[in-house]
């Protein structure tokens, strides 16, 4: 795909085509009409089914997870200064490689989180309005 940059790891080649998946699912969702927009959110989050929390809310709790765990492989990398000078040029590289990968993977992760916090905002909004304008309806006449 030409949309990843070389030199990236797979897993951030998967993040990013990932994001750029989630980003068109978002616009489709978005320029979708109404009809197809209530069919999606059926999709996502159902009362009917049993469904506690929508697909999009799962999805984004365990971006948040990811995130941490990403957090915690970043703060792993702080070195001394002792360490720092004892190092040779190829630990350094290797080193600043390895941050560097960390710290692209975080920022892919909070991307997606990004997207699929608007989608379960979006959709959350929209079923809202629709229960609140069916009990208008039904209080009104």
């Amino acid at each position: 795909l030409y949309l990843i940059p070389e030199g990236l790891d797979f897993s951030n080649g998967v993040l990013i085509f990932g994001f750029l998946l989630a980003l068109s699912l978002e616009l489709i969702y978005l320029c979708s009409p109404s009809f197809a927009k209530k069919k999606i959110e059926s999709i996502d989050f159902d009362k009917a089914k049993g469904h506690t929390i929508s697909y999009t809310g799962c999805m984004s709790l365990f971006l948040i997870v990811c995130i941490l765990v990403q957090q915690g492989q970043l703060y792993g990398y702080k070195i001394s200064d002792d360490e720092r000078f004892n190092m040779t040029i190829e630990e350094k590289g290797f080193r600043y490689r390895a941050k560097f990968m960390t710290e692209i993977t975080l920022y892919c992760l909070t991307l997606l989180l990004s997207v699929f916090l608007t989608l379960n905002h979006l959709m959350s909004v929209n079923r809202k309005r629709a229960d609140y304008s069916k009990k208008y309806k039904e209080l009104k006449g």
